[in-house]
């Protein structure tokens, strides 16, 4: 693209291969995905990837338009907060729209998440890093492997008051069971959230997952694997839910996430920030932590149904596998 002069935020035409004509803003390569693939905001507002072997012809229309320049502001990090160490995974919980180009930068520093989300200064302290940059359906054993040593060596090195995981909301239940069973003994919670809604839209609920975990973090008396998310339609109340209860039971509401055969771990209030505690029995705050990483891949779900041949499951034996 760039021998023909397009840089990012140009307007340019594109001719396709089969004739079609498009025109718009030429917007920022996702951190995530094709490299060969060409985002283009259209003049209605919406984006549509193009893979370069398609393009015929592309004419710049209008001239390089610099994007707003993004600020920071500098945060208010008040002394004798407790600590907070956000670990990002490849889900946005913090975004911000330049609405001179219309295109949508991912936020991942502890600045840059204070900026977005000014109440965390009067919760916490806060640290942030991003562990891996992927989509959450393509989680692995692997990665939750990694994601248990990385948290027990944050928990060893910082001694946070709580670790808030930033996960894809599709498969983030299974993240959270597997750190439950992997963590024995914590000195706090792990405290997975992240957004139904795109943080760029009006009624994205990021920020207020993003608060009602912090939350969680500083002012649980429990140390265990959370999922923290909306407990209502509205932005008042968050459930912290069981990592090994918790199941995401619709695409897109809001309250999306429900505990299975049990009551909540805790229910926070994000306008007073008060957190209660729904259920009696729970793991305590240690002073140790131990934390089992390993996971096996040669685990099958298999589906019964009546006149099933015992081969099926003869298949998954010989070929290793240790549980059905």
């Amino acid at each position: 693209m760039r021998e023909h002069g397009v840089r990012v935020f140009s307007k340019v035409r594109v001719r396709l291969s089969g004739g079609v004509e498009l025109q718009g803003i030429v917007m920022p390569r996702p951190r995530i995905g094709d490299r060969e693939v060409l985002v283009l905001k259209l003049d209605n507002g919406y984006n549509v990837g193009i893979h370069v072997s398609r393009v015929a012809e592309v004419e710049v229309l209008g001239e390089y338009v610099a994007a707003v320049e993004r600020r920071e502001s500098a945060a208010k990090k008040r002394e004798g907060l407790p600590r907070v160490h956000f670990l990002g995974t490849g889900g946005t919980i913090a975004s911000r729209v330049d609405y001179v180009t219309g295109a949508v930068y991912p936020y991942f520093s502890a600045e840059e998440i204070y900026s977005m989300i000014p109440e965390l200064e009067e919760i916490a302290l806060i640290s942030a890093e991003t562990l891996f940059s992927i989509f959450s359906e393509d989680m692995t054993p692997s990665h939750w492997s990694q994601l248990a040593q990385h948290i027990k060596k944050v928990f060893e090195d910082e001694a946070p008051a709580g670790i808030v995981v930033a996960h894809g909301t599709d498969t983030m239940h299974y993240s959270a069971a597997a750190l439950a069973f992997a963590a024995r003994k914590l000195p706090g919670p792990v405290v997975f959230t992240g957004a139904q809604r795109s943080s760029d839209r009006p009624s994205s609920d990021a920020a207020t997952n993003v608060v009602g975990a912090t939350l969680v973090a500083v002012k649980a008396p429990f140390a265990e694997s959370v999922i923290a998310m909306h407990g209502s339609p509205d932005d008042r109340v968050i459930l912290a839910h069981r990592g090994v209860r918790a199941r995401k039971m619709h695409s897109s509401r809001r309250d999306a996430f429900m505990s299975v055969n049990s009551l909540p771990l805790a229910r926070v209030d994000v306008v007073s920030r008060e957190l209660k505690v729904l259920l009696g029995e729970y793991k305590p705050r240690s002073d140790e932590v131990e934390v089992h990483p390993r996971f096996s891949d040669k685990v099958a779900l298999v589906k019964f149904y009546p006149g099933m041949p015992a081969d099926v499951l003869e298949f998954y034996g010989e070929r290793g596998y240790r549980g059905l």
